[in-house]
């Protein structure tokens, strides 16, 4: 048996407060379904603006129709058909992922360049990037494709860069 208290933040000087907080300990007690009620309180007035049940005997659906032998039998019945259950949720599961694959491959974009073509580089992948910096650098042109989505770029000037870029830090120059 547990015991629950309510402190209410307001001044309780007056009837009508001191009424508000009986009225709430009184909703508390019907919602946890307590057998006693106790109400310490400065004015024993209000004890009798209120009528609130001190005793619940009233049982739930589930209790009165509580049959162990059924239950029993349908624990039974559950253990034979979660084997089922658990292969209908595995498949939901899969259905669930095939779905968001499709709705995120339906939304890419896929960037493939060729040997020749003109990009622009993130510039964020060169350091820090100021709130008013341009976001992309200089345009550059592809020379070779490596495997896995890296390519090796030249400057306009003929100047090779020294590293590879990934085609997430590369976006096409529309002219």
């Amino acid at each position: 048996m547990g015991q629950e208290a309510i402190k209410l933040k307001f001044s309780a000087s007056s009837d009508e407060a001191e009424y508000e907080a009986l009225l709430a300990e009184g909703e508390l007690a019907l919602a946890v379904r307590a057998n006693k009620i106790i109400i310490y309180s400065d004015s024993q007035l209000m004890g009798t603006k209120v009528v609130v049940p001190v005793e619940t005997e009233e049982l739930s659906w589930r209790v009165k129709h509580y049959d162990p032998a059924f239950n029993v039998h349908d624990l039974r019945m559950n253990l034979d058909l979660v084997d089922e259950a658990r292969e209908m949720a595995v498949a939901r599961v899969a259905m669930d992922m095939a779905k968001m694959a499709k709705a995120y491959n339906g939304r890419v974009k896929p960037r493939n360049f060729q040997a020749g073509d003109l990009v622009l580089t993130k510039a964020e992948a060169f350091g820090l990037v100021g709130k008013l910096d341009p976001k992309w650098e200089e345009p550059y042109k592809v020379v070779e494709i490596v495997n896995g989505g890296a390519y090796k770029l030249q400057k306009i000037d003929r100047k090779k860069v020294p590293r590879t870029w990934n085609v997430a830090n590369l976006k096409k120059l529309c002219t």
